[in-house]
C-alpha cells in the first residue's frame, strides 16, 4: 500500500503500511519503519468527537489560523516532536485516501479532548488516557493490530549488518570513523527493540556532537587534520541517493579522546536529550530510551580477585 507524506520537506516517502486492522471501530496500524498510528477516524473514536472536528483542527493549522484550541494542540503536537502544518500522513490506495496520524500526534489530541478542550472535554478520551498512562500508545497499538516488533528488530540487525559491510574496508589505514565507534551504542538500541535503521540513524548524532568539539578544542593542531573520506549507505537506504557521501575519518592517534569525550560527555550529557527527541518523533519507546541510558553510563570496573 503505497503512502506519501506530504511534510514542508517532503519527507519519508519510502514509508508503507506493514498492517492494518480495525478494532472495536477504530482504524489502526503500524507503517514499514515500526511506527503506529490511528486513522483520521480512528483518532476521532478515541477522542470522543466528530471527525470533523479533526479535520477542522488540521485545516486550521495547514492555513494558519490559530483559535485557542488550535494554539494548544499546536503547542502539543510540538512538545511530541510532531509539526503542527501537518501532523499526519496521507495514504493513497487504488480505493481510497485517508489520513493516518503517527502514535506521538495521536497522544497530542488524546491529551487535548481528556484535559484541556473546557466544556468539549471527553470522557473517552480520559478513558483512553488513562489506559496509555499503563501501556504507551506504541505497545498498546502493536498489541491490538497483533504485529510482532521482534520482526523490525530482524529488520534492524540486517540493516546494521549491511551498513557494516558497506564501511569496513574503505578506512584508511590510520583513521578511524564515528560510526565504528558508536557501534556498542548502536547494538545495545537494537538489543532493547529500537528500529535502528533507515529512518533512525544515532550515529548521525554522534557524529555531528563529536565533528563541533573537534574544531571548537583545536584537535587538528594536536593530533593531525582529520580527513574527508567517500561513505556509501546500502542501496535501499533514503540516504544512499546522494551516494557516495563525504565524512571525516580521525587520525587514530586520537582514539583515545574520541573514546574519553564518548565515556564522560557524549553518553551522560548529550545522549539523553537526543533519545528524548527520538521518543517524542515515535522513533522508539520511553522504556527502550531509559534502558540504554542505564546501560550505556559509565560504570566503575570490576575489581579482579
Amino acid at each position: 500500500m503505497p503512502l506519501t507524506l506530504l511534510t514542508p520537506n517532503q519527507l519519508r516517502l519510502d514509508l508503507t503500511v506493514e498492517k492494518e486492522v480495525e478494532v472495536d471501530g477504530v482504524g489502526m496500524g503500524v507503517f514499514n519503519d515500526g511506527m503506529p498510528y490511528l486513522t483520521g477516524r480512528g483518532l476521532a473514536r478515541v477522542c470522543g468527537v466528530d471527525q470533523k472536528a479533526i479535520v477542522q483542527v488540521t485545516s486550521a493549522l495547514a492555513q494558519g489560523i490559530v483559535r485557542p484550541r488550535e494554539a494548544r494542540i499546536a503547542e502539543l503536537l510540538e512538545k511530541h516532536g510532531i509539526d503542527p502544518v501537518q501532523p499526519y500522513v496521507i495514504v493513497a490506495t487504488e480505493s481510497e485516501r485517508y489520513n493516518a496520524f503517527p502514535a506521538p500526534a495521536c497522544l497530542a489530541f488524546i491529551e487535548y479532548y481528556a484535559f484541556d478542550a473546557g466544556n468539549n472535554t471527553r470522557k473517552e478520551a480520559q478513558e483512553t488516557y488513562r489506559a496509555l498512562a499503563e501501556k504507551g500508545l506504541r505497545e498498546y497499538i502493536l498489541d491490538r493490530v497483533g504485529f510482532d516488533p521482534n520482526k523490525n528488530i530482524e529488520v534492524a540487525w540486517r540493516q546494521f549488518r549491511d551498513r557494516v559491510l558497506a564501511t569496513y574496508d574503505n578506512i584508511p589505514t590510520g583513521y578511524f570513523i564515528v560510526f565504528k565507534e558508536a557501534s556498542d551504542m548502536i547494538v545495545s538500541l537494537i538489543m532493547r527493540g529500537a528500529n535502528v535503521g533507515i529512518n533512525f540513524v544515532p550515529d548521525i548524532s554522534v557524529g555531528r556532537t563529536w565533528s563541533q568539539h573537534w574544531g571548537e578544542q583545536g584537535f587538528d593542531d594536536l593530533y593531525g587534520g582529520r580527513i574527508k573520506v567517500l561513505h556509501d549507505y546500502p542501496d535501499y537506504f533514503p540516504q544512499a541517493k546522494s551516494n557516495p557521501q563525504e565524512i571525516f575519518a580521525y587520525p587514530e592517534s586520537a582514539l583515545h579522546e574520541f573514546r574519553s569525550w564518548s565515556r564522560t560527555i557524549y553518553l551522560p550529557t548529550k545522549l539523553p536529550s537526543y533519545l528524548s527527541r527520538s521518543v517524542k518523533k515515535g522513533l522508539l519507546s520511553l522504556e527502550t530510551a531509559q534502558e540504554v541510558q542505564t546501560a550505556l553510563l559509565p560504570r566503575p570496573p570490576k575489581a579482579v580477585r
